[in-house]
């Protein structure tokens, strides 16, 4: 999962947001706790206008995470 997250961050920082949901969609596939992973799915479908996908991967880093100050400010 960590591999593919990573790649995802690389391909966000690329600004290939397709990609990027590519990525950590397949992370997810292999640890679905891997919090980082639902953050840059829901970041990229935030920039691609996907707002209700964004929510629901926002929410579930708020599942996971509680305290993440990073979802509680984009949510």
């Amino acid at each position: 999962a960590t591999y593919y997250t990573n790649k995802a961050f690389a391909n966000f920082k690329l600004e290939n947001y397709g990609l990027t949901i590519m990525e950590t969609t397949e992370a997810i596939k292999h640890d679905n706790r891997y919090v980082k992973a639902y953050y840059w799915r829901a970041c990229s479908n935030l920039v691609l206008s996907h707002y209700d996908d964004a929510i629901k991967d926002f929410k579930i880093v708020l599942k996971l995470c509680p305290k993440d100050s990073d979802a509680w400010n984009k949510l």
